[in-house]
């Protein structure tokens, strides 16, 4: 198996990264039964099968959107989707992938 790119769970006072080949099992441990997720990947994770794999891991979770981030992600897409996730009630932010990916979901948080 590869290694995979980078996995980011986010919560208010915390963040931390993986880079692990098992990443789904470090995202299955590290977020609590019936907690509520937004899910950030991009929309290659799709093809990848990694979007999946994010849903598999988190099914005692309830994934209140998935966000695709965009190839080229600018302040006006940042802002609609930071408005329309504000009023989630979230409790974590779980990004898999590169660069975009951490940036979107950074701006979320």
């Amino acid at each position: 198996m590869t290694l995979m790119e980078v996995s980011i769970l986010m919560e208010l006072k915390d963040t931390r990264q993986v880079l692990s080949s098992s990443w789904y099992e470090n995202l299955k441990d590290a977020t609590p039964n019936d907690s509520r997720v937004i899910v950030v990947c991009s929309r290659g994770s799709m093809n990848r099968g990694t979007l999946e794999s994010i849903r598999s891991a988190l099914t005692h979770t309830e994934i209140l959107i998935e966000v695709f981030a965009l190839e080229t992600p600018d302040l006006v897409f940042l802002k609609e989707i930071s408005e329309r996730v504000s009023e989630l009630n979230a409790d974590y932010i779980v990004a898999v992938g590169g660069g975009r990916v951490l940036d979107t979901a950074q701006a979320i948080k």
